[in-house]
Order: structure tokens, then sequence, then C-alpha cells
């Protein structure tokens, strides 16, 4: 269950990366909070 949080996590990180990688700063910081 954890393993498919942090993939989708990851999978969701870098979708908002290629999109904007400002926007992707701060997403990262909200998915990492979500993962703990």
């Amino acid at each position: 269950m954890i393993d498919q949080g942090v993939t989708t996590a990851l999978a969701a990180r870098n979708a908002l990366r290629s999109t904007n990688g400002d926007d992707s700063h701060n997403s990262g910081t909200g998915v990492r909070r979500t993962e703990r």
C-alpha cells in the first residue's frame, strides 16, 4: 500500500515537473507531506 502511494507521488511529481518547473517545487513539498 505504501509502495503504491510513493509510486503515485513520484509519478505526479514527474508530471508536474514536466508541466511547470516552478510549480513542481511547491507541489513536491505537498506530495512529500502526504507520503508521510
